[in-house]
């Protein structure tokens, strides 16, 4: 069997807000979104944190589980591996791996909600994280293009000096 490039060193859930949400509609309707943060250690290129965030809410007048959760992975690869490469597994794999221990645990910690057991969807991270990244990649086009207006308007408080012949 050939063994994965990726290893989980650890994990943490970091953020874990659940709350019961009564409507009128019982099933499993929900919208998901997910985010992430990765950081590579300084000194061991090979070694990195991922900060997976996932946040689920009921569609409107659906009764169910309103999630805001985070799950930090510590993850490290063998050397000799492309940066590039590592990147991208880093991220799709890193991914997988802490959603799957997410829908696990969740689905341990809501057996006693009033609706049972919730299970977050299965998902296909290689469609997810291409929309994340096109998100993430909008808000920070979004933010310097409020950069810009920002520094190419006048500075109308402008005080007007005064002089003494006024």
């Amino acid at each position: 069997m050939k063994k994965s490039t990726i290893q989980l060193s650890k994990f943490f859930i970091t953020n874990l807000n659940i709350k019961w949400v009564k409507g009128k509609a019982s099933g499993n309707a929900i919208k998901l979104g997910f985010d992430f943060n990765l950081a590579f250690h300084e000194e061991h290129k090979n070694h990195f944190k991922l900060e997976f965030s996932v946040l689920a809410i009921p569609e409107d007048g659906f009764s169910g589980i309103r999630l805001e959760t985070q799950i930090d992975g510590y993850f490290h690869f063998p050397e000799g591996i492309d940066f590039k490469e590592m990147h991208y597994l880093a991220i799709l794999n890193g991914s997988s791996i802490l959603y799957g221990i997410l829908r696990g645990q969740l689905a341990l910690i809501t057996g006693s909600f009033p609706g049972g057991k919730f299970m977050l969807p299965a998902v296909v991270m290689e469609d997810v994280i291409p929309e994340v990244i096109k998100m993430k990649q909008q808000e920070v086009e979004k933010k310097e293009k409020k950069q810009k207006k920002i520094s190419a308007k006048p500075n109308k408080n402008k005080s007007k000096k005064k002089t003494p012949s006024q």
